[in-house]
């Protein structure tokens, strides 16, 4: 059996295979959900921003305004998943989980996001996002893999 075409499906059985799914049920359905969260952020960004290759059919002012109110419903999203995460001190409880890291590549690793002037302001709304996203910046094997990577466009 092979694996193929479905990132999602690959991140679960990669984060279970190392243990970044959760201890139990409850976290590993927690998990999904943020990672589904996510999912929506990266779909939603990818509707809003300029396409990556080619050229952008839409005035300067239609992409302007298809950013501006991607940021804004963004903050609902991120209010939404503050609350969701509570006092957890990662998104699936007391240790880091898959969902932790793909809150950090949306937010730290991805440059098309990190190109937007609304990132910054964006997160420094939201203090247990930014928290989570720092951390896992700082974690050891995450930092030790950012400084050691191959620079590559993508």
């Amino acid at each position: 059996m092979c694996i193929r075409d479905r990132s999602k499906t690959i991140f679960r059985f990669l984060a279970g295979a190392f243990g970044l799914f959760g201890a139990d049920e409850l976290s590993r359905a927690k998990i999904d959900t943020i990672m589904e969260h996510v999912a929506d952020f990266k779909d939603g960004f990818g509707k809003a921003a300029p396409p990556f290759i080619g050229e952008d059919k839409r005035s300067k002012e239609e992409a302007d305004e298809a950013m501006a109110g991607y940021w804004k419903g963004l903050e609902g999203q991120l209010e939404a998943l503050e609350a969701y995460i509570g006092e957890s001190e990662w998104c699936g409880g007391e240790e880091i989980s898959v969902a932790d890291v793909l809150l950090f590549s949306f937010f730290s690793d991805n440059g098309r996001v990190q190109a937007c002037s609304q990132l910054q302001p964006t997160l420094e709304k939201f203090s247990k996002i930014r928290e989570i996203v720092d951390k896992v910046a700082a974690h050891e094997q995450v930092a030790g893999w950012l400084a050691s990577r191959p620079q590559t466009p993508f």
